[in-house]
């Protein structure tokens, strides 16, 4: 494991981002149970952390590697070598231009940023080969397959997570609305500093959106802490609804609320109660 850190100053106060990357670790990914065990070995020596990784046990986070990593489908065309391109210096440059860019919103004193090689053919055949995931308030993972380009798709994911850590409701006791915004929020996010649409918010149209939402009703107010297979349904597919259907109803949804705005207040639309969104009349055709 490699480890780094980048100090940032943001109106007279710190900022630190903490890196741990498991890029080097790569040539363990053959064997599944061992480059966890690599992984959880090297954790242990961060005596400094309260948690692991952002979990709060090596049991949660064993099933968050094994899913994002090791799909049921690994990608055949796997050369650990790869990774030997990316360097940790060049991780902290990708990290300094996005921080610098909105710095001016952060509240945080610290962020910690986990990266991960991974090998999951969804991940590297879906999601462009990186993928991110906020594992507590200021704990993000990065899961990156190096293919062309990848240093945008990682600042992509990068500013997603980012977005979260600033959502102080992202948890899961969000409602099914409420999740739908936040991924909304942070999806425009990304997209008003990188100029990039990411392919899961357009993976149905417009249309189609509208009619999963209206049918999903009185489903939009139950939690993720409580049916949490209603929202990985919605968001990653399932008989029922399209692959990232939540993603791009989110993105739509905010789409509409942030139509003729000149001036973003995104510190304050972040920071919002997703549930006051419901008020918006820019959205209440939505509900119709």
């Amino acid at each position: 494991m490699e480890t780094d850190l980048i100090k940032f100053t943001n109106k007279n106060k710190e900022i630190f981002v903490k890196i741990k990357s498991f890029l080097d670790r790569s040539n363990f990914l053959n064997n599944k149970e061992e480059f966890i065990n690599i992984v959880l070995k090297d954790l242990k020596k961060q005596k400094e952390e309260k948690n692991i990784a952002g979990f709060l046990n090596k049991k949660s986070l064993q099933y968050q590697l094994k899913r994002e990593i090791f799909d049921s489908k690994q990608y055949p065309f796997f050369h650990y070598n790869i990774y030997h391109k990316i360097k940790i210096e060049k991780i902290k440059i990708l990290i300094r231009e996005v921080i610098e860019d909105i710095n001016y919103l952060l509240d945080l004193e610290e962020i910690s940023t986990y990266i991960f090689p991974t090998i999951s053919n969804f991940v590297i055949k879906k999601m462009n080969g990186v993928s991110g995931f906020l594992a507590w308030k200021n704990i993000i993972h990065i899961y990156i397959y190096p293919l062309k380009g990848w240093e945008k798709n990682f600042k992509s994911a990068f500013l997603h997570e980012l977005a979260h850590c600033m959502q102080p409701y992202y948890s899961y006791k969000m409602n099914l609305f409420e999740h739908l915004i936040a991924e909304g929020l942070a999806e425009q996010f990304q997209r008003y500093y990188l100029k990039k649409r990411n392919p899961w918010t357009k993976a149905i149209n417009k249309k189609k959106a509208k009619e999963i939402f209206k049918k999903l009703d009185k489903k939009l107010d139950k939690s993720m802490e409580k049916n949490y297979s209603l929202h990985m349904n919605l968001f990653f597919g399932s008989k029922e609804y399209p692959l990232w259907s939540g993603y791009s109803i989110g993105f739509y949804l905010i789409e509409d609320i942030l139509e003729k705005e000149k001036h973003i207040n995104w510190k304050k639309l972040l920071e919002t109660n997703p549930s006051l969104f419901k008020k918006n009349k820019k959205i209440k055709n939505w509900f119709e």
